[in-house]
């Protein structure tokens, strides 16, 4: 497949510390765009305020919009615990479609960096990932109700489908007798 030697085709994973909102996972790592990026997918751009993975024609529209979100966000909390927004990272250019892959992982490099700083000391970061967390909970207790309800009405099933077979035993008996 050629689709590999493509000139700015070709996926990177990079490795950035772990982001440990909330003490989740401390130590591992978190590999950007992912392990199951396609090698030739094109390269992507990450958000200095979310992390997310971009296009080059969609992280600048992204990023006024993830901004926007995070001062919104900001805006609820209380004065003392608003930290300032991120600042675009500035040591390396925005990347554009057809730079080289290095250009994009130093890049993306210093953005994970900016990232990583300030998700762990933005509130509203933290909450988000609270809320992440608690709603992946949710959805796993809902599941396990769910599997309960159902083992609880499968037994429900076989025992009524027991006392029947017994009932008809019963009356096998009986008619034989």
């Amino acid at each position: 497949d050629n689709r590999e030697n493509l000139p700015g085709r070709r996926g990177t994973t990079l490795a950035f510390p772990a982001l440990t909102v909330g003490g989740a996972n401390p130590g591992t790592q978190v590999l950007f765009p992912g392990p199951n990026w396609p090698a030739w997918a094109p390269l992507q751009i990450a958000c200095y305020a979310c992390g997310r993975q971009f296009g080059t024609a969609s992280v600048l529209i992204h990023q006024k919009t993830c901004l926007k979100k995070h001062a919104w966000g900001s805006d609820l909390l209380p004065a003392k615990r608003r930290v300032a927004l991120p600042e675009p990272p500035t040591a390396f250019a925005l990347p554009v479609s057809g730079d080289s892959e290095e250009a994009f992982n130093h890049y993306n490099n210093d953005a994970m960096d900016v990232y990583t700083t300030h998700a762990t000391v933005c509130r509203y970061c933290i909450s988000q990932e609270k809320i992440r967390r608690d709603e992946e909970a949710a959805a796993a207790a809902a599941a396990e109700a769910e599997a309960a309800r159902r083992r609880v009405a499968e037994e429900e099933r076989l025992r009524r489908e027991a006392e029947e077979s017994a009932r008809q035993d019963e009356e096998e008996r009986l008619r034989r007798e």
